[in-house]
């Protein structure tokens, strides 16, 4: 088992996968889009395609390898560090490998509550999500979009 992040190329086509959970059929994800990729152990990890701001950002494109590398045995069970990043044929970054969570989108859920989350409740997700920041800046890691987007609220 590898302890850092690798480089990655893509070849052949994944699983790609709904805000909840797998659906079965091929093809590649659209840009900012999820795939569920399965390992020959049949663990399951999710390839995040990165936005296009991203993959034209010279300083994110210099500096990623080194902050994914940063965070490599990170054992905080609100983060989940990258397992890998996939370059294009070009040599830039365009999508990140991170481990599988079971669970929806911060965003989806709280689409579903037109009056938001309840006090407690609110209270929970914020002091994980700090917690999680609180971890990638004891690296040296900064957080690009900590947003209900890249927040996952699993089923506990």
């Amino acid at each position: 088992m590898a302890t850092g992040t690798a480089r990655h190329g893509i070849s052949g086509a994944p699983e790609t996968v709904a805000e909840t959970g797998p659906a079965i059929g091929g093809g590649s994800a659209p840009t900012g889009g999820l795939v569920v990729l399965r390992d020959e152990r049949g663990i399951l990890s999710v390839m995040r395609c990165l936005e296009a701001d991203l993959t034209l950002d010279p300083g994110f494109q210099y500096g990623y390898p080194g902050e994914s590398a940063s965070m490599a045995g990170l054992a905080d069970p609100s983060v989940a560090p990258p397992l890998s990043y996939v370059v294009d044929a070009a040599g830039q970054i365009v999508a990140i490998v991170c481990r599988y969570i079971n669970g929806v989108r911060l965003s989806r859920v709280l689409a579903q509550l037109p009056r938001g989350l309840d006090v407690q409740t609110a209270t929970a997700v914020v002091k994980d999500v700090l917690t999680a920041l609180a971890a990638l800046h004891a690296r040296g890691v900064p957080h690009r979009a900590p947003n209900p987007d890249h927040i996952i609220v699993e089923p506990n």
